[in-house]
């Protein structure tokens, strides 16, 4: 068996016989890098297509048929093969013949649309995928892996061909997903895979059922707490501004005000608004609940008065709970700042002890692990204020009724053994973040487990415990009985 370098020797002995024989040629690259293209002088396109065939194995190949004298007498393309490839004029062309000869290849762009996308991606994504065949790019995408949240009027123009994964819950869901495909001239196929349960083998069986009836519009049920309170918090900012506050009074950023948390300056947000929220409670409270009063029973009242004025001490009042979303994010930030001054105490140790064979690898992993830290916070620092309320669950989104659980990816390109010399470069590192429901998160951001977004494959490696509240649970040792613990509920 070939040792492993031996392949990167073959390949690059490869390589330059291409390069001498003027078949690859190097392009206009960045500086420190080597980039190889096949030179498109020396590249040839045939629809004349050959069927070549072991006489051994039986295993049929389509060439060139101006290649053809090449194949005939060669080795067979199967290594556990010793026969030899002739020629076969009786057989037909395969699939890749046919594909071939007729020339009318595309390649397949495949991309995913997703709420978790930046919107400026997003946008960028529907751009390129709209475009009609005269402006259209080769590597424009094609074909979209979407989930749900296309139902929410995205344009994304002319569709031929929906695929759907599973059937949808609800009729007017069916049609709004199926309705995207054939827009420009009516002509579509549409394609559902049924699950082999009660509900998908159902409409497989009948799928009419689905198609017809009534649709039932979409309804805002405005009774539920976590829709008002987000909108109270709003309604409460947008008095707020119309009462005189300046645009200034928030920061765009939110470390401004991590920065001065401690000090608690009145003139400074979130105090400013807080400040006018505890001194006009009672009557934004009021003025809002008359805005709803005909459709809000006495328990959504409750419910929100609650949430405005708290509760003893069950309940925080909504001012403390945005005071208290700052200041677990500088928690978060300080435990990420704590982590680094950890990870280079442990470098400057490592560097005071004798280099032995691992020396190298663990400089590099404990600097790249400080490095993308840094980014973490550098990123937390760059936050958008609104965003972050909107994340937390204390202003309005579109996306979950819950604020969702946060995925911080660190990328950054690794430098192999041929750029050793270079190490000193520093390769710019990217932190993208990602929400998911706390129901989905639990499964798809446990440690270990791959998390697949934006065409990248995520590995969870870490789960931040210093930030989280962790919460006290009681087990029974004889049934599958759980509940949190609380003082005076405590079951036998």
């Amino acid at each position: 068996m070939l040792d492993p370098s031996a392949y990167t020797f073959i390949s690059r002995l490869i390589l330059e016989e291409l390069v001498k024989s003027g078949i690859v040629v190097s392009i206009p690259e960045p500086a420190g890098y080597t980039v190889y293209a096949l030179d498109k002088n020396r590249v040839f396109i045939s629809d004349r297509v050959a069927m070549m065939k072991c006489d051994t194995c039986g295993i049929a190949h389509a060439v060139s048929a101006e290649n053809a004298a090449f194949w005939k007498g060669a080795a067979c393309i199967r290594s556990v093969c010793a026969g030899r490839v002739h020629e076969d004029e009786a057989s037909r062309l395969d699939y890749y013949g046919k594909l071939f000869s007729s020339g009318d290849i595309v390649r397949i762009n495949a991309r995913e649309h997703t709420g978790l996308l930046e919107r400026d991606d997003r946008e960028t994504l529907e751009v390129d995928f709209k475009r009609n065949k005269e402006t259209a790019q080769m590597w424009d995408p094609n074909v979209l892996s979407c989930t749900p949240t296309l139902e929410l009027g995205i344009d994304i123009g002319d569709l031929s061909t929906v695929i759907l994964c599973s059937m949808p819950p609800a009729q007017s869901q069916f049609l709004q997903r199926i309705g995207r495909a054939g827009r420009k001239d009516g002509n579509a196929l549409t394609l559902a895979v049924a699950a082999a349960r009660p509900h998908d083998l159902y409409f497989y069986a009948d799928p009419l059922d689905m198609m017809e009836g009534d649709v039932v519009p979409p309804k805002i049920f405005l009774q539920a707490s976590a829709v008002l309170e987000r909108q109270f918090v709003a309604y409460c900012m947008d008095s707020w501004v119309k009462r005189g506050a300046p645009e200034q009074a928030v920061p765009k950023h939110v470390s401004v005000v991590l920065g001065k948390l401690d000090s608690h300056p009145i003139d400074v947000f979130p105090f400013n608004f807080l400040n006018y929220v505890q001194n006009s409670l009672s009557h934004l409270l009021n003025s809002f609940i008359q805005l709803f009063a005909q459709y809000l029973d006495d328990t959504a009242r409750n419910e929100l008065r609650v949430f405005a004025q708290g509760n003893r001490l069950k309940e925080s009042p909504m001012h403390l709970r945005i005071l208290e979303a700052f200041m677990a994010l500088k928690k978060q930030r300080n435990s990420l700042s704590e982590s680094v001054r950890h990870l280079n105490t442990m470098v400057r140790e490592l560097e005071a002890k004798p280099k032995d064979s691992s020396y190298d690898k663990d400089i590099k992993e404990l600097k790249a692990e400080q490095a993308a830290l840094i980014n973490v916070i550098k990123e937390i620092n760059r936050k958008d204020v609104f965003s972050f309320l909107s994340e937390e669950g204390l202003l309005p989104n579109y996306a979950f009724p819950e604020s969702g659980i946060i995925l911080k990816a660190i990328l950054y390109r690794k430098a192999d053994e041929a750029e050793e010399p270079q190490t000193k470069k520093k390769f710019k590192k990217s932190v993208y973040e990602y929400s998911r429901s706390a129901s989905a998160a639990i499964s798809e951001f446990a440690p270990n487990n791959s998390f697949y977004v934006d065409g990248r494959k995520l590995t969870i490696d870490q789960v931040d415990l210093v930030s989280a509240q962790s919460a006290k649970w009681r087990l029974c040792p004889n049934c599958s009985h759980a509940q949190l613990e609380e003082a005076g509920k405590d079951t036998a």
